[in-house]
């Protein structure tokens, strides 16, 4: 090696092992936010998934009440509460005959195993009778409060129904994963989603290859690039299209779908439950406003209380965007309860329903950062339950360790490398040498099959026996 092609890959080292330690900490992953008035370019290709967010079902239904006919229905519910209980008390006497007679077989275990089976039906066959007695007082109790109702002046029979719905995507938070690869860099990358668009896993590897650039340069092998560099994925955020609210008239039946997280839509089911005539309203309580929900304001027409843990999502991608945003995003839930208030006289409302949700749009936008380091293989393995993150396992490994184990490759590459390349020359000159030795035997064989097959001949045409044409015996 000359010395100028010693300072040459001394300077081409030098360049590459600054470009890894300046770009080391660079992401892996990026979320870039995305106008939606550019439409499709270059930016949505790749991956979609959204964040989760939880709707809620609101379903009431209303039927005139005639007294009457309350009357007759609580009376046949009565009559049918009777029946099931006197089935429950027979069903329960029989499964304990039967159990007593199993008890009785002990000794005897062919007739044993028969009455396994026979009492195990008769004990199912009371649970069953348990079930439909609770079924039946149900039924009394709606029907005696609708009749009560009914006695009081009541104009309608009403029966709500509040859900939660499963989580979905949240259109107003797409994002759109790209692969970026940097030449000095292993990138794997892997990202699943569910039918729904919700993350369910995602893993990404980035190995900074400059530490074994560096080795193969001090061993004659050199390369170009920058180590640790920009992201292997990133993320572009998009316009959401606008829902539209369902007109709803005065129907009978009232369905609402509408995120409990968001006061505006709240609102709406209030306004929408106003005009149709229905004395209902719904509000959510989280674990923060428990304690002021006594002391809220609010009128009846509008939700009880306001929901001060809804995250100002709207600004988390730009706060991102200013700190390099290499992440993967998700939301962290947070407990919320639903609650159905049923108007009683004036402006006495009464909770008649209630449903605790974890609310993924509830909670703050967070996300998992992904960045590379120099010399090192970086990892993220992250696991998402219907876009909720469920556990993150990252390795980082220690840089420090492999900048001084890094020297000791460069010298072990310079001692072992040129050792190598006079090796492979010993090899192939013996290589050769036997190869040379191998056609010398193979062509002083074919001379001496031709004149052996010469003799043979002229022994032939001489009318002789040919033995003399064979070389000697050892």
């Amino acid at each position: 090696m000359t010395r100028t092609d010693f300072i040459a890959r001394r300077g081409l080292a030098a360049v590459l092992l600054s470009t890894s330690l300046l770009s080391a900490g660079c992401a892996t992953v990026q979320s870039l936010p995305k106008d939606a008035t550019r439409g499709l370019d270059r930016d949505a290709e790749g991956l979609t998934y959204f964040l989760p967010k939880k709707l809620a079902k609101l379903t009431i239904t209303r039927e005139p009440v005639d007294p009457e006919e309350l009357a007759e229905a609580l009376k046949d519910a009565t009559v049918a509460l009777k029946a099931a209980k006197a089935d429950q008390a027979s069903k329960k006497s029989a499964a304990e005959g039967e159990q007593a007679l199993l008890d009785q077989l002990a000794s005897d275990a062919s007739a044993r195993s028969s009455q396994t089976e026979t009492a195990e039906l008769a004990k199912a066959a009371r649970d069953l009778s348990d079930i439909r007695v609770t079924k039946a007082k149900a039924a009394v109790d709606a029907a005696d409060k609708a009749y009560r109702a009914a006695l009081q002046g009541a104009r309608c029979a009403y029966a709500s129904k509040l859900e939660l719905l499963p989580a979905q995507a949240d259109v107003s938070h797409r994002y759109v994963a790209q692969l970026r690869h940097n030449w000095l860099r292993d990138d794997t990358v892997k990202l699943a989603v569910t039918p729904a668009g919700l993350l369910s896993s995602s893993n990404v590897v980035a190995a900074d290859r400059t530490g074994d650039i560096l080795v193969e340069i001090a061993g004659a092998v050199a390369g170009w690039g920058g180590g640790g560099g920009r992201s292997s994925l990133w993320s572009s955020r998009t316009h959401i299209p606008q829902a539209l609210q369902p007109d709803c008239g005065e129907p009978r039946t009232i369905v609402q779908i509408f995120d409990p997280a968001d006061a505006s839509a709240r609102a709406k089911v209030a306004a929408a439950l106003k005009k149709a005539d229905y004395p209902f309203r719904v509000g959510p309580i989280s674990a923060k406003d428990k304690a002021a929900v006594a002391a809220d304001p609010s009128p009846p027409d509008e939700p009880s209380t306001s929901l001060d843990a809804h995250s100002p999502d709207k600004t988390v991608a730009e706060d991102i965007f200013k700190a390099d945003r290499g992440a993967i995003f998700y939301r962290s839930p947070l407990p919320v309860t639903l609650t159905l208030e049923q108007r009683a006289n004036g402006d006495d409302w009464q909770v008649v329903d209630a449903v605790l949700a974890q609310l993924p749009q509830a909670g703050p936008i967070s996300y998992i950062p992904a960045n590379s380091s120099a010399f090192v293989k970086t990892v993220d393995d992250v696991v998402f339950t219907d876009g909720v993150i469920a556990s993150w396992s990252p390795e980082r490994p220690s840089e420090v360790l492999e900048v001084v184990r890094l020297p000791i490759k460069i010298a072990t590459a310079i001692i072992s490398v040129p050792a190598q390349i006079l090796s492979l020359r010993v090899d192939y000159s013996s290589k050769g040498k036997a190869l040379a030795d191998q056609q010398a035997a193979e062509i002083a064989s074919a001379k001496t099959l031709s004149k052996l097959q010469k003799c043979l001949k002229d022994a032939e045409a001489a009318g002789a026996d040919g033995l003399a044409c064979l070389p000697p015996a050892p």
